[in-house]
């Protein structure tokens, strides 16, 4: 068995792939048996038109070869028939039951075929001694159908037991007077089987590494896109405080001034500077002033708590918050709860000017964005509140707007 997945491939194959391929192959089974329904159906109406006109009549109710031969058809018709009524669900790879119970119906199919094909042989043989029906006939399915290890090996083995049983006790009018029609049936069996099998290895071989390939690109490039979104993401993020950094800011703040120009909704922009951060460098070294920035970041994250807030590290020891459809009153509590979320840190700043811990000064603007005007203009408009803040002694918010606004 290990000699049969060697020369099949199926080592090769990761095991989370397996299921994945086992559904690609049933489907392609699927789809060829539906075309060998209508080829059956074009084969069964050549062969009744070639009884009909040898005989000049339709012998349904005779003991005869033609008879048999009809009947067969009708047989192959009908099964052809309830496999295409049966397959009819165009969903049939979507949901697992139908895809267990359409593997079942292929299985079926390709097995009638096959048994089809020996009976075809078995009367070709007796009448002339040739061997061409089983030829034909073991080649189409090899072609046609990619059956599992096992399933291939004990069907082409079943088949070839038939036809030696038919060549060796029922032998032909030919093979009795000549036996090397007898011989020859013998070494063309072993010889076609054979290859018909190898054949039949060799395309599924073709598909599995076919299958391989393409999910080793998928996964490269699923590794790849992912790299590239993790590389994005850094290229966006702060590397200290891990919220949004300048380059981010910008690009946010452009496209939700676009946006609320359009439906005239109020955008509000906040700078938050750390107080005498200098001094606190110069106290407590630069190591200190690092995690100080790293836990006034998650303090101004508490408080911009919206999923379209951005909060982002504008530059050294100052923050920005891009307050998406917020008006003024709505800016000011935001900025109030950052001030207060900040001072409740208590973290030490004995140098500070303003109190025994590090605290913030703010200043806001808001106003309604619109195509005369700029977004840098909101951004210089906090810039100016800011400046405010700090005159009029730190720790504390001003507000500004640029129009009218709620």
């Amino acid at each position: 068995m290990r000699l049969l997945q060697f020369l099949s491939g199926e080592t090769a194959i990761p095991a989370e792939w397996r299921q994945d391929f086992i559904r690609e192959v049933t489907f392609r089974n699927y789809a060829r048996s539906k075309v060998l329904v209508w080829f059956t159906f074009i084969l069964a109406a050549g062969v009744c038109a070639s009884v009909i006109y040898i005989t000049k009549r339709l012998p349904l109710l005779e003991l005869s070869l033609p008879c048999f031969l009809l009947w067969l058809q009708v047989v192959l018709v009908v099964s052809s028939s309830v496999f295409l009524y049966l397959s009819s669900v165009e969903d049939a790879f979507t949901a697992p039951e139908l895809q267990a119970r359409h593997e079942k119906l292929w299985y079926s199919y390709g097995i009638a075929l096959l048994f089809y094909t020996n009976v075809m042989f078995l009367l070709n043989w007796i009448q002339t001694g040739f061997v061409t029906a089983y030829i034909v006939g073991i080649f189409i399915f090899a072609v046609f159908f990619y059956y599992p290890n096992r399933s291939s090996f004990l069907l082409f083995t079943l088949n070839a037991l038939f036809y030696f049983l038919c060549i060796t006790f029922i032998p032909s009018q030919a093979s009795i007077t000549k036996p090397i029609y007898l011989t020859n049936a013998w070494l063309s069996g072993i010889v076609v089987t054979g290859a018909a099998w190898l054949f039949n290895r060799l395309l599924l071989d073709t598909q599995l590494r076919d299958f391989r390939n393409r999910k080793k690109i998928e996964q490269q490039a699923i590794e790849l896109r992912n790299a590239n979104e993790k590389l994005q993401r850094l290229a966006m993020i702060d590397g200290l405080t891990q919220v949004s950094n300048r380059r981010l800011f910008d690009e946010k703040l452009e496209q939700e001034w676009r946006r609320l120009a359009r439906s005239e909704s109020p955008l509000s922009v906040i700078l938050c500077d750390v107080d005498f951060f200098k001094k606190y460098n110069d106290t407590y070294g630069h190591l200190a002033g690092d995690a100080c920035l790293k836990e006034v970041a998650k303090a101004i994250q508490l408080s911009a708590k919206r999923p379209a807030d951005v909060v982002a590290r504008y530059g050294g020891e100052e923050f920005a918050v891009i307050l998406p459809d917020t008006g003024a009153a709505g800016a000011l509590r935001v900025a109030e709860n950052i001030l207060q979320q900040v001072s409740s840190l208590k973290i030490p700043h004995r140098t500070s000017g303003v109190a025994d811990h590090v605290t913030v000064s703010i200043g806001v603007a808001t106003t309604i964005p619109n195509s005369q005007m700029q977004p840098s203009q909101l951004v210089q408009k906090a810039d100016e509140s800011l400046y405010r803040a700090k005159q009029s002694g730190r720790n504390r918010v001003v507000h500004q707007s640029l129009t009218l606004v709620p």
